[in-house]
């Protein structure tokens, strides 16, 4: 009896396996190659732990961080080393890198075995507001550029960012980009919705729900949520907001619930039992958001940029009623598919075919667009019959991103000739 073919090796790298969006979308790549690749997984360390479970092989690296400028070159060039010595003992036919800095060592430590390197870009670079002063000017026009020309294919997970990778400053070939979404198993996502809430939270949402899930994180402007949510309980006193996630923000935005805004505020990590006299609770990671999405009246995102962000996604399949801030790349797309470019400049909402885009909240004077949000959020909340139909459309807007229609496009990608 004939043996069949093993399968191609393929590494994919990612500086840790924490929390955030890009891990989430790391680890089910990881899973779905494994039907048609024999997949590794390389991180820089695993100090933080790891968040999320991953397919294939891990290989940790076990390099730390550098904390200053020569120990983070130091770093890195240590980290390089250790990454050819990988592709070297394991001869992959392609290596994929997740976020700048694995791509800086994927680029640099490119075996000369055939391997062909990708970078997968995952969020705006022109609208990060971390990346500032002249280390962000060396990183904009240098550095990422670099990576780009370097790399042989560069993978965006939407068309906004395509347009942004080929423009200045960074000028890359059209023919060297290709787009490929993030997906999702819908049916799998509905059916973990259903899972019961634990019974003092199920109490919560006895009132109308406002939700969010996200990496506490700057790029969320959960202030900005936090100020809109004031001024909506101020109109409708029955609404909550239930906030998904963790990060470093978290005591910041504690201390604004509670003591800024003066709102009724739990929180998960101090251990106080759960009821429903709070106005805000945030919950912390959650293994099952969806639990918590499906049974909410509005799922309010209200990030200043993104790439294609999965809680916005997710909330849609969950059939949430869902409003967006028409940030750089990513809802527009989903919600108003063949509309063009984000409109930031936009003053009042746009009712969309699967949504509610809305202005920014990090503006100079955020207080007309908190209004419009606001107003928004009051009206949508207070109206069922509006929430199920915005939630419906949203639903079936988010079958466009099955595994199905999208994950041969990774097949086809990993496999090609240079």
């Amino acid at each position: 009896m004939s043996q069949s073919a093993p399968k191609p090796r393929v590494l994919l790298l990612i500086p840790n396996l924490d929390f955030g969006g890009a891990q989430r979308s790391f680890s089910k790549i990881s899973f779905g190659l494994e039907a048609r690749f024999e997949v590794y997984v390389a991180v820089f360390n695993t100090d933080a732990g790891v968040a999320y479970p991953h397919g294939g092989k891990l290989l940790d690296m076990g390099v730390g961080g550098g904390a200053n400028p020569l120990s983070k070159l130091l770093r890195l060039r240590e980290r390089i080393e250790r990454l050819r010595a990988i592709k070297q003992e394991y001869g992959f036919v392609a290596c994929v890198s997740f976020l700048e800095g694995a791509d800086y060592v994927n680029v640099f430590s490119k075996s000369t075995r055939g391997e062909r390197t990708y970078t997968s870009v995952r969020g705006s670079k022109l609208f990060d507001p971390e990346i500032t002063g002249l280390v962000g000017k060396l990183r904009i026009h240098a550095g990422i550029p670099l990576t780009y020309r370097l790399a042989d294919r560069i993978i965006t997970v939407s068309e906004g960012l395509k347009e942004e990778v080929e423009g200045p400053p960074f000028n890359v070939r059209p023919e060297k980009v290709r787009v490929i979404t993030n997906f999702y198993d819908t049916a799998a996502i509905r059916r973990q919705a259903q899972e019961p809430l634990d019974p003092d939270y199920a109490a919560v949402f006895r009132h109308p729900v406002i939700i969010n899930s996200s990496r506490l994180h700057q790029q969320k402007n959960l202030p900005g949520l936090l100020a809109v949510f004031a001024e909506v309980a101020r109109r409708y006193p029955p609404a909550r907001l239930v906030i998904i996630g963790d990060g470093g923000l978290k005591e910041d935005l504690l201390t604004l619930a509670r003591t800024t805004l003066g709102l009724r505020t739990h929180d998960v990590w101090s251990g106080a039992p759960v009821d429903d006299s709070s106005q805000v609770y945030f919950v912390g990671f959650q293994q099952n958001p969806f639990r918590f999405l499906a049974r909410a009246q509005v799922f309010a995102f209200t990030s200043v940029y993104e790439g294609f962000p999965n809680s916005l996604a997710e909330a849609m399949i969950c059939g949430v009623a869902s409003i967006s801030t028409d940030c750089s790349t990513g809802p527009r797309e989903i919600m108003a598919p063949g509309s063009g470019s984000p409109q930031q400049v936009q003053q009042a909402a746009e009712y969309a075919p699967a949504g509610i885009l809305l202005p920014l909240l990090n503006r100079p004077d955020p207080a007309p667009a908190v209004a419009e949000w606001a107003r928004v959020l009051s009206e949508l909340i207070a109206d069922p019959t509006a929430c199920a139909d915005l939630g419906a459309r949203a639903a079936a807007r988010m079958e466009d991103y099955s595994p199905a229609r999208v994950f041969g496009r990774w097949e086809e990608l990993l496999l090609e000739s240079r």
